[in-house]
C-alpha cells in the first residue's frame, strides 16, 4: 500500500485554508492569491430578532475561483454521491499521487475535539492512503496537525459528506501589472461603497444588544457559536490578507507592502482582541469590567473600521503606481525587542497576590480555567517550585495556591523592587482564541517602554509571540472528567531596550491571556 507523504501545514483559521496550504506544499505550488477576496464583510441591520453572530456575513466562496485565476489549479467538490462513489473518486486519484479533501462529521473523526461529541460540524482533510481489504483510509489532518491516522470504514460510513480533488491546469495569471489590476479593482469597490465600514460600524453598534444566551443555545459552549466562529475568521481573513500581501512583495518585488502587511497583521491582533473581549463579556456581565470591555469593544471595533480603510487607499496607491513604488524604500520607524540569550542570573516575580483564576484542578472542584468547565490536570505536577525551559526559569507551583493560580489580565500593576535588568519572561497562554497585547514597564524616572505579551491558545499549538511550549498536561471538563485532548502552558522573553532601573510591570486589559508567573533576568 502507498501512502503520500505529506506534511500537515498550518497557516491559522480554518480546516478548509490548512488543507490547501499543505495540498500546495507537497505539489511545490503557490496558493497565497486566494485571499485576494478575504476582507468581505457583511453585517443584517435589519433582522434584529436573529443573533448578531447570524447577521455577520463572511464569504469563503471566492477561494476556488482565486486559485484557478491566479494560480492555475481546479479544485472540484463532490457531494451527491453515494461514499462507493466517493471511494472509486479516492482510488482513482491516489492513483495519480493526488491527495484527496474529504468532509467528514467532526462526531466521528478520530483526533477532533468534538469526536464522539457533537454533530454540527463538518470538517476537512485530506485522504494519503487506503487500504484495499478493509476501506480504511490513512488520513492527514492539517488543521489538527496529525498525520498518517487511520480513519475506518465504520467511522466513514456514518460521518462522510463528500470530498475535493485538485487538478493542476497551469494556466493561471502571473503577469504582476495583470495581478494588480485585478487587486485594484477590488480594492476600489472597498474604498468606493464603504460597504465594509459600514457593515462594521453598525456591527459595532449592536455589541450592547448581544444575547449570549441566544448566541450560545444549540452549542455547548460559547467556543461553538455561530459569533465565536465568524469573528475568528474575520480576524484570521485579515492575517491572511497580510500572507498575500508578503507573498506579492517576495514574488514580485512590490516595494510597500511589507508595510501594509504589518500593519494588517496588527488589525488581525486587535480583532483578535475584540473576540475575547466579546466571549468575556458574559462572563463579568453587571461588573464595572463587563461595561468597560463593552466601551472597549464597541471603540475598537470603529478604530478598525477606519484604519483597514486608511491601509486600503494606501494599498491602492502602491499597486496603482508599481513601477514608481518598486523604485521605493519605505523606512519604518519599528524598534524590535530581541530575545537574547539569557546569560545572567534570573530573579523570579511574587505575583502570586495577584491571582484571580484556577487553571489547574483542585481538591475543592472549584478549577475553571475558561469559564466553560475546563481547566489543567495536576496529574503531572509536582512539589517542585522552579520550572526551568531551555534558558529560562520559573517559580511554578500551582499546587501552593489552592484557589488561584494565575492572572487573568485586567491591567494589574506589578511593582519591582528598583534594580538594571536586561530582559523579562513570561509563563502562560490563552483561552478561547491566541490574543497578544502591550504590557508598559515604568523605570525609575518614570520613562516607559512597551514590549508585546502574547501567547498561543491553551488548546492548540499556534505560535503568535515567539513562544515555546513549556509544558503538555490533559485537560479536565467539569461533569466529564479527564479527556484525551493535551492542552499547554508556555514561555515567551523579551530583551528590554531600556537600561534603567525598572520599578513597575503593567499588564494589559485583555482577560483571556493568563500569566501563571514572571522572571526578570540581570
Amino acid at each position: 500500500m502507498n501512502i503520500l507523504n505529506m506534511e500537515p501545514i498550518k497557516i491559522g483559521g480554518n480546516c478548509f485554508v490548512d488543507v490547501i496550504a499543505t495540498v500546495s506544499h507537497y505539489f511545490q505550488k503557490d496558493y497565497e492569491l486566494m485571499f485576494a477576496h478575504s476582507l468581505n464583510f457583511a453585517f443584517d441591520s435589519e433582522n434584529k430578532n436573529n443573533t448578531v453572530g447570524s447577521r455577520i456575513r463572511i464569504d469563503f466562496r471566492t477561494y476556488f475561483s482565486l486559485l484557478e485565476k491566479f494560480h492555475g489549479y481546479h479544485l472540484q467538490i463532490y457531494h451527491k454521491q453515494s461514499l462507493e462513489e466517493g471511494l472509486i473518486i479516492i482510488r482513482d486519484q491516489l492513483k495519480k499521487g493526488r491527495p484527496v479533501g474529504i468532509y467528514n462529521d467532526a462526531y466521528f473523526t478520530p483526533g477532533d475535539p468534538k469526536y464522539l461529541q457533537i454533530h454540527s460540524f463538518i470538517h476537512i482533510m485530506l485522504v494519503v492512503g487506503i487500504d484495499e481489504d478493509t476501506n480504511d483510509l490513512y488520513c492527514t489532518d492539517p488543521f489538527f496537525g496529525k498525520k498518517e491516522f487511520v480513519l475506518s470504514y465504520d467511522l466513514l460510513k456514518q460521518g462522510y459528506y463528500g470530498c475535493l480533488t485538485f487538478n493542476y491546469i497551469d494556466n493561471g495569471i502571473r503577469d504582476r501589472d495583470l495581478i494588480c489590476t485585478n487587486l485594484c479593482n477590488q480594492l476600489r469597490e472597498y474604498v468606493d461603497t464603504k460597504d465594509t465600514l459600514n457593515a462594521m460600524l453598525a456591527f459595532s453598534k449592536e455589541i450592547p444588544s448581544i444575547n449570549y444566551l441566544e448566541e450560545g443555545k444549540g452549542f455547548t459552549n460559547f467556543g461553538e457559536s455561530q459569533l465565536f466562529i465568524k469573528l475568528g475568521n474575520l480576524t484570521y481573513n485579515r492575517a491572511n490578507f497580510a500572507l498575500m500581501l508578503l507573498y506579492l512583495d517576495k514574488v514580485y518585488n512590490i516595494s510597500g507592502l511589507s508595510y501594509v502587511a504589518d500593519q494588517m497583521n496588527q488589525l488581525a491582533n486587535s480583532w483578535a482582541i475584540i473576540r475575547g473581549f466579546i466571549t468575556k463579556m458574559n462572563i463579568l456581565s453587571r461588573t464595572q469590567s463587563h461595561l468597560k470591555m463593552m466601551d472597549d469593544v464597541m471603540g475598537k471595533i470603529a478604530t478598525n473600521a477606519y484604519r483597514e480603510e486608511q491601509l486600503l487607499e494606501q494599498l491602492l496607491e502602491i499597486l496603482s503606481h508599481v513601477d514608481l513604488m518598486s523604485e521605493l524604500n519605505p523606512i519604518l520607524n519599528q524598534q524590535h525587542h530581541l530575545s537574547d540569550s539569557i546569560d545572567g542570573p534570573i530573579v523570579p516575580l511574587k505575583i502570586n497576590h495577584l491571582f484571580n483564576c484556577k487553571g489547574f484542578e483542585n481538591d475543592k472542584n472549584t478549577a475553571d480555567f475558561d469559564a466553560e468547565g475546563f481547566y489543567f490536570s495536576n496529574e503531572f505536577l509536582t512539589d517542585q517550585r522552579a520550572l526551568n525551559i531551555a534558558d529560562m526559569s520559573f517559580e511554578f507551583s500551582p499546587k501552593l495556591y489552592p484557589n488561584h493560580d494565575n492572572i487573568s489580565c485586567l491591567e494589574q500593576q506589578i511593582e519591582v523592587g528598583e534594580d538594571l535588568y536586561k530582559g523579562i519572561m513570561f509563563l502562560g497562554c490563552c483561552e478561547l482564541g491566541s490574543y497578544k497585547d502591550k504590557i508598559t514597564l515604568t523605570f525609575e524616572d518614570n520613562s516607559t517602554e512597551e514590549i508585546v505579551l502574547g501567547f498561543s491558545d491553551w488548546w492548540t499549538y499556534f505560535p503568535v509571540n515567539n513562544e515555546i511550549v513549556a509544558m503538555k498536561y490533559n485537560v479536565i471538563q467539569r461533569g466529564r472528567g479527564k479527556l484525551t485532548h493535551e492542552v499547554h502552558l508556555y514561555a515567551q522573553k523579551s530583551s528590554l531596550l531600556t537600561h534603567k532601573k525598572l520599578k513597575q510591570i503593567r499588564l494589559p486589559f485583555v482577560p483571556n491571556i493568563h500569566i501563571f508567573a514572571i522572571s526578570l533576568w540581570k
